[in-house]
């Protein structure tokens, strides 16, 4: 059976007003070219002709707000085009420095999703999200600065995704408890999976991750409403039991600034001279989904001959999350995924086991079901 994508997402613009020290994309291209408004909409063509009645698209960047104008008028064709046809969500993963009153009343009118990548505590995001030029100025202060002014609980969720690293994984509980009473609806938290992680690392992100589990769970038990929570993707995609590793692999694609579209959106750590391989289609000639899947089922191949390890045995296969991304990323840079492959499936168990107990433990419990119900 062959399956398409559902998921698309628009890399805007390579440009960014922040260096974060974990950005995975390689941004040292002299190429500043950017497709016009006219290009993308022919890539949100290609992608809305696949079969399927629900789909995403999200606009990434660098910095999308970087290129507002742009978004606004490909968001209007998106309407036009689907003209209810199809179930559309639309999302923007952004910084938070640049949000003001316009650019937030339109999320807010069009129900687009704001994911907003912050990390915690001021001095950890400071830390891990440093101005470019503006060295001594906190984009912690400013996102929540932001916030503030503009976001009031009136029933537009914001996101918060937050990435820890080895270095400040011992205080990765508390810093989702800091974001949860700055009044984020959603907190998404992920690990730098291509940093090194010891065993001590990878042991104590165990013991943050029950320290999680704890407090999640001691919300829901002192929660008189949906306001005095906040929700996380992932555990909708687990108490929904989606399977996030596809049999036929990952059903997103990637377009990129120059028109291109890409099989995973890890090929964009990789010099802009060294992504051919990856390509599956541009908005000229269309989307190759054949190749694309073939593309992802060839890395699985090599990630199994590789490792040795065949991850279509493992008990945890239907919630795992996707290696093909970080074999790429670690391809890219000569570094042996063999001895990296053993931190990406201690840290998928992680995630997968904690998620499973909080959805035990929480789905007997009304105002869970009826959060995660949606």
């Amino acid at each position: 059976m062959i399956t398409y994508p559902n998921a698309l997402k628009i890399f805007l613009t390579k440009r960014c007003n922040l260096g974060c020290r974990y950005c995975f994309v390689n941004k040292d291209s002299p190429n500043d070219k950017e497709l016009s408004v006219d290009s993308f909409k022919r890539g949100v063509e290609l992608f809305l002709a696949f079969p399927g009645s629900k789909k995403i698209i999200s606009f990434n960047g660098g910095e999308p707000f970087l290129r507002f104008g742009k978004m606004k008028r490909l968001y209007g064709y998106m309407q036009h085009r689907i003209n209810g046809k199809v179930k559309l969500a639309v999302a923007v993963v952004s910084n938070g420095t640049l949000l003001n009153e316009n650019r937030y009343q339109f999320l807010k009118k069009n129900g687009i999703i704001l994911k907003v990548s912050i990390d915690g505590k001021k001095g950890v995001h400071d830390f891990n999200r440093p101005f470019k030029f503006e060295k001594y100025i906190s984009s912690y202060d400013r996102i929540i600065g932001n916030l503030k002014r503009f976001h009031n609980k009136d029933g537009y969720k914001i996101n918060a995704q937050l990435v820890f690293t080895p270095f400040i994984i011992k205080n990765l509980s508390e810093n989702i408890q800091s974001l949860w009473r700055q009044g984020f609806d959603y907190i998404d938290f992920y690990p730098d999976l291509y940093a090194r992680w010891s065993k001590d690392e990878l042991d104590r992100t165990e013991r943050e991750f029950r320290k999680f589990v704890d407090f999640y769970i001691s919300i829901f038990k002192n929660a008189k409403d949906i306001k005095d929570i906040f929700e996380n993707s992932l555990l909708h995609t687990f108490v929904k039991e989606l399977e996030l590793y596809k049999p036929v692999i990952c059903q997103k694609v990637h377009l990129d600034r120059n028109g291109y579209f890409y099989c995973c959106d890890k090929v964009f750590s990789l010099p802009e001279s060294e992504r051919k391989e990856f390509i599956i289609g541009d908005i000229h000639k269309g989307i190759d989904n054949r190749l694309r899947l073939r593309l992802l089922e060839q890395k699985r191949k090599e990630i199994r001959n590789l490792t040795g390890n065949d991850c279509r045995t493992c008990k945890y296969l239907k919630f795992c999350f996707c290696p093909v991304g970080h074999y790429i990323y670690f391809s890219s840079y000569g570094l042996d995924f063999k001895k990296y492959f053993p931190q990406f499936c201690r840290l998928s168990q992680i995630y997968i086991q904690s998620f499973l107990e909080i959805k035990r433990y929480l789905q007997p419990r009304p105002l869970f079901a009826k959060v995660y119900s949606n």
